[in-house]
């Protein structure tokens, strides 16, 4: 007989009501704990009420520390699908090398730069007082050491609402009525700061935190919030999630201009502006991509 305490990734999509492909991902990001019975992916029951738990309050987004995934290789920083399909062509062919990815958000991934525990780190930070991504954080965050930007895309950032929009959420506005209850994002995170620009002092206190795009859209979908903020990739994969458009963001990679000339990093940029990469990136679909691989800034 089935252990009936023992579930299939299906099972579990089931129970929570989202895609099996999310599943999947909530694995990969270890937010769900998960085990294999041969080539089998299997998830304790218990495991479903514990996520839904640690879902409930806030919970600091636990990372592998970026220094020790230095010593092991070139380590790239950030979250974006896009930078699968990046890592993956670095470590093939003869020129390949190995690449290891950081899970660090934006903000935390520049500081892991300042300090070289990264090599290179994506960016989408946006400045409420120059309405620009990116620059001025570089300038801050840092100081005195010159970085390039090299443009990756610009992505659909907009509110996970559900299905129907039954609240009407359509503005930055609508987050602060006393009816809307809002899943904000983890601290140090592209979304996190701008939602504490775009809502100044409304993620005060207790705060329902979502670690990452999908998890954001799962606490919406299964209505432990009324609205997130995220990437409309992340909206489609999630049942009963609407995706209501706000604006475009600019998603940069950053690395220092002392090293631009290394070998590694010469390969890197020649795998960003290459035709293989944009094809691939293309096919993930939700992406602008007219200057992906140009220099958008230094300093």
């Amino acid at each position: 007989m089935p252990d009936p305490f023992v579930l299939t990734p299906l099972e579990v999509a089931e129970r929570l009501r989202i895609a099996k492909n999310t599943v999947y991902e909530l694995i990969k990001r270890g937010e769900l704990k998960a085990y294999r019975v041969g080539k089998k992916v299997r998830v304790d029951s218990r495991e479903i009420e514990a996520y839904r738990n640690r879902g409930s309050s806030p919970q600091p987004l636990v990372q592998v520390p970026a220094a020790d995934l230095n010593r092991q290789g070139f380590v790239i920083s950030g979250q974006d699908a896009l930078l699968d399909i990046l890592v993956h062509k670095l470590s093939e062919g003869s020129s390949g090398f190995p690449v290891l990815r950081s899970q660090l958000g934006s903000y935390n991934g520049l500081f892991a730069l300042y300090r070289d525990e990264v090599d290179a780190a994506t960016a989408h930070l946006w400045d409420a007082a120059s309405d620009q991504y990116n620059l001025s954080f570089l300038r801050a965050m840092l100081p005195g050491i010159p970085a390039v930007l090299v443009h990756l895309a610009r992505r659909p950032v907009g509110f996970y609402v559900a299905q129907g929009n039954p609240l009407n959420i359509t503005s930055w506005d609508d987050w602060a009525r006393p009816s809307v209850r809002p899943a904000f994002r983890e601290w140090g995170s592209g979304m996190r700061v701008l939602i504490d620009q775009k809502c100044r002092g409304l993620a005060q206190g207790q705060e329902l935190v979502a670690s990452s795009h999908v998890a954001a859209a799962i606490a919406v979908a299964r209505g432990d919030a009324d609205v997130s903020v995220g990437t409309g990739k992340a909206a489609e994969q999630v049942k009963g999630v609407e995706f209501v458009f706000t604006h475009y963001e600019h998603y940069d990679l950053v690395l220092k201009a002392s090293r631009e000339n290394e070998p590694r990093m010469l390969r890197l940029l020649e795998v960003i502006r290459s035709a293989e990469f944009r094809k691939d990136t293309e096919a993930l679909g939700d992406y602008d991509l007219e200057r992906l691989g140009q220099e958008s800034g230094r300093t």
